[in-house]
């Protein structure tokens, strides 16, 4: 006697039910990701006051998070002096007395030196510090 095929509804419609269950259910997780990965670092601003003096900047070391928005506001205290950050393609002249203002994101990891990039005497060339991104 040939055997009779029954086609099962059932599980052919529990198939379906658990295949749109795995395909909402990775469109939740991979826009949970995409969520948090685009809101990431906050929007608010790491701030750090620099003074330059010969031949020293202070603070000489800068911690930071990849992703922060960092201000770095440096002061010439006794003479003209430069701060350069060249991880970050940034020069800029620090007249004496005047406040001169660096914005930028931290986005790579590392350690980067800056330095003062004005002749300002003997010392000039240990006139260094250290950006450090995490």
């Amino acid at each position: 006697m040939p055997k009779t095929m029954f086609h099962d509804h059932n599980k052919e419609n529990r198939l379906r039910r658990w295949h749109k269950l795995l395909v909402v259910g990775a469109a939740f997780v991979a826009g949970a990701y995409i969520t948090s990965a685009q809101s990431g670092p906050s929007n608010s601003v790491r701030e750090f006051r620099i003074t330059a003096q010969k031949f020293e900047f202070s603070p000489s070391v800068i911690k930071v998070k990849r992703g922060d928005h960092v201000r770095l506001t440096v002061t010439a205290l006794d003479a003209e002096h430069g701060f350069k950050l060249d991880g970050f393609h940034i020069e800029r002249k620090v007249p004496k007395g005047e406040a001169v203002t660096v914005d930028f994101t931290a986005d790579q990891v590392g350690d980067f030196s800056f330095q003062c990039s004005h002749f300002c005497g003997m010392g000039h060339k240990n006139m260094k510090g250290r950006l450090t991104v995490e």
